[in-house]
């Protein structure tokens, strides 16, 4: 069932702790960090499709984690390349970042392609 993510190189429980500020946390049944933003939307979709349990992370700051960790697939978007090449600015790059979460929720659940939108920003 979870299969689709092995080329994404997922870890299994990984360690929260080690991925938010406060270093606080118990372990993700999955962890992934996506490269791109087409990663990114194949992965929520996947995880839609199958209805696994999902939380799309950033930098790890403003969050804590549970001690008893997180059942199912944490989704970290700190390295995603391609949005860092496009965003000269860091103020506009943060802004994206902030809404990310909610693009991808948004076109995923409408079966949009959220690559050609996030161009348009």
């Amino acid at each position: 069932m979870i299969n689709f993510l092995n080329k994404y190189n997922m870890l299994q429980c990984e360690d929260l702790s080690t991925h938010c500020t406060m270093r606080v946390g118990g372990k993700a049944k999955y962890y992934i960090e996506p490269l791109t933003t087409s990663q990114l939307v194949e992965i929520v979709k996947q995880c839609n499709k199958l209805k696994i349990k999902y939380f799309i992370l950033g930098n790890g700051s403003n969050v804590i984690f549970k001690d008893k960790g997180f059942d199912g697939v944490v989704i970290c978007t700190k390295i995603i390349m391609d949005m860092r090449e496009k965003h000269i600015h860091y103020n506009r790059y943060l802004e994206l970042r902030a809404i990310l979460f909610l693009l991808v929720s948004f076109f995923c659940h409408k079966n949009m392609h959220l690559q050609k939108s996030v161009q348009l920003l």
